[in-house]
């Protein structure tokens, strides 16, 4: 995603790159934050390595910046021990920062990291969950995702699991994906069961009734 502000004040795009660089030093976080911005469209590699050295700034707040723009380049593959780092550290904003990478832009980490991150900080994750969907299709990935679904609590989770379950594993283990959301009470789940009962043929009458009037438009 571009930025066009940061904090109030316009993303200079326009700016010549040794005038970006320069700002990348200022003591004032908002010009190095503005400076990211625009370096991170920027997918040289004179770009890249503009940005590089603050993944390793005493300042915690430079370094999680520059992560979470810096994989826009593909010079920053070579980075991807740190993304790893990022994922298994204590502070979850690294972790969701890493997260949101691996899901945004479609950067490749181990998967048995991801998931030993997502097992971790599963209480604390949101949004940054729907990085599952990533993962290799596969019987022991499609298990994986429905102990997440099962030890789920809140109405953000049920709905990315069951969003991935539909689009991901919905052809394949159809009947296993639809036992298990038809009846969650989450609108998204049973909205996902319902569509699912609709691809597949599935017996519908639970759905005519249902209290989502989605769900009943659906399988009218």
């Amino acid at each position: 995603m571009r930025y066009e502000s940061v904090n109030g004040s316009v993303v200079p795009y326009d700016l010549p790159f040794e005038k970006l660089k320069e700002m990348l030093y200022s003591p004032i976080m908002k010009s190095f934050c503005l400076a990211c911005e625009a370096l991170s469209e920027n997918t040289s590699e004179e770009a890249y390595k503009a940005l590089k050295p603050f993944i390793f700034d005493k300042d915690k707040y430079r370094r999680l910046y520059v992560l979470k723009v810096i994989f826009k380049n593909p010079f920053a593959q070579e980075l991807i021990n740190e993304l790893e780092k990022a994922l298994l550290s204590d502070d979850i904003l690294f972790v969701e920062a890493g997260l949101f990478i691996v899901k945004g832009y479609n950067v490749r980490v181990k998967e048995n990291i991801l998931k030993e991150s997502i097992i971790k900080n599963f209480d604390s994750l949101s949004y940054s969950l729907s990085s599952i969907s990533v993962f290799e299709i596969s019987r022991e990935n499609f298990d994986f995702i429905v102990k997440l679904y099962d030890k789920s609590s809140d109405s953000v989770k049920f709905e990315i699991i069951s969003e991935t379950l539909y689009y991901f594993y919905g052809k394949l283990y159809s009947q296993e994906v639809f036992d298990l959301i038809s009846n969650s009470k989450n609108d998204k789940a049973r909205y996902y069961a319902a569509k699912l009962a609709v691809d597949c043929g599935f017996d519908v009458a639970q759905f005519k009734n249902d209290k989502n009037g989605h769900i009943r438009k659906l399988v009218k």
